[in-house]
Protein backbone atom coordinates (compact mmCIF):
# COMPACT_ATOMS: atom_id res chain seq x y z
CA UNK A 1 0.00 0.00 0.00
CA UNK A 2 1.54 3.52 -1.30
CA UNK A 3 1.64 6.33 1.20
CA UNK A 4 -0.96 8.58 -1.06
CA UNK A 5 -3.57 5.48 -0.68
CA UNK A 6 -2.68 5.78 3.42
CA UNK A 7 -3.43 8.87 3.64
CA UNK A 8 -6.58 8.90 1.53
CA UNK A 9 -7.74 5.95 3.94
CA UNK A 10 -7.13 8.00 6.60
CA UNK A 11 -8.60 11.31 5.78
CA UNK A 12 -12.05 9.46 4.49
CA UNK A 13 -11.51 7.88 8.60
CA UNK A 14 -10.68 11.21 10.00
CA UNK A 15 -14.09 13.64 9.37
CA UNK A 16 -13.12 16.12 12.23
CA UNK A 17 -11.66 19.15 10.91
CA UNK A 18 -9.37 19.89 13.77
CA UNK A 19 -7.84 16.12 13.90
CA UNK A 20 -6.99 16.65 9.85
CA UNK A 21 -5.36 19.98 10.31
CA UNK A 22 -3.11 18.60 13.07
CA UNK A 23 -2.75 15.49 10.95
CA UNK A 24 -1.44 17.93 8.26
CA UNK A 25 1.03 19.48 10.67
CA UNK A 26 2.66 16.09 11.83
CA UNK A 27 3.12 15.32 8.36
CA UNK A 28 4.51 18.92 7.03
CA UNK A 29 6.79 18.13 10.11
CA UNK A 30 7.95 14.91 9.41
CA UNK A 31 8.69 16.30 5.44
CA UNK A 32 11.06 18.87 6.68
CA UNK A 33 12.77 16.88 9.26
CA UNK A 34 13.07 14.59 6.42
CA UNK A 35 17.18 13.76 5.69
CA UNK A 36 15.79 11.56 3.17
CA UNK A 37 16.39 12.27 -0.71
CA UNK A 38 13.39 12.13 -2.45
CA UNK A 39 12.60 12.99 -6.13
CA UNK A 40 13.28 17.06 -6.42
CA UNK A 41 9.60 16.65 -8.08
CA UNK A 42 7.75 15.57 -4.93
CA UNK A 43 9.16 17.85 -2.48
CA UNK A 44 8.37 20.90 -4.62
CA UNK A 45 4.95 19.62 -5.23
CA UNK A 46 4.20 19.02 -1.35
CA UNK A 47 6.02 22.55 -0.50
CA UNK A 48 3.08 24.28 -3.28
CA UNK A 49 0.55 22.42 -1.54
CA UNK A 50 1.24 23.24 2.23
CA UNK A 51 1.95 26.55 0.62
CA UNK A 52 -1.65 26.56 -1.18
CA UNK A 53 -3.11 25.17 1.98
CA UNK A 54 -1.40 28.17 4.41
CA UNK A 55 -2.22 30.86 2.76
CA UNK A 56 -4.42 30.61 0.15
CA UNK A 57 -4.35 31.15 -3.59
CA UNK A 58 -1.25 33.66 -4.79
CA UNK A 59 -2.86 37.08 -5.10
CA UNK A 60 -0.63 39.89 -6.23
CA UNK A 61 -2.48 42.41 -4.16
CA UNK A 62 -1.80 40.58 -1.24
CA UNK A 63 1.04 38.53 -1.37
CA UNK A 64 3.53 40.58 -1.63
CA UNK A 65 7.55 41.01 -1.22
CA UNK A 66 8.37 38.32 1.09
CA UNK A 67 5.11 36.47 2.15
CA UNK A 68 6.53 33.07 3.41
CA UNK A 69 10.08 31.42 4.09
CA UNK A 70 11.00 29.10 1.72
CA UNK A 71 12.75 27.05 4.84
CA UNK A 72 8.87 26.18 6.39
CA UNK A 73 7.86 24.46 2.97
CA UNK A 74 10.94 22.29 2.40
CA UNK A 75 13.81 20.34 4.36
CA UNK A 76 16.88 22.17 5.17
CA UNK A 77 18.71 20.05 2.63
CA UNK A 78 16.38 21.32 -0.73
CA UNK A 79 17.64 24.72 0.90
CA UNK A 80 21.01 24.24 1.16
CA UNK A 81 21.16 22.63 -2.62
CA UNK A 82 19.36 25.35 -3.96
CA UNK A 83 21.59 27.83 -2.71
CA UNK A 84 24.53 25.96 -3.42
CA UNK A 85 22.94 26.00 -7.22
CA UNK A 86 22.32 29.45 -7.27
CA UNK A 87 25.40 30.54 -6.17
CA UNK A 88 26.75 28.21 -9.42
CA UNK A 89 28.86 26.08 -6.65
CA UNK A 90 26.34 23.05 -7.93
CA UNK A 91 26.05 21.76 -11.77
Amino acid sequence: MNLKNIVKQYLVLCSDPCSRYHYYLQMKKNVLQSKIRAQDELIFTLAATSLHLDVGTFDSETHKGHYFDPSDYVPAWVSAYVRLSCSGVVD
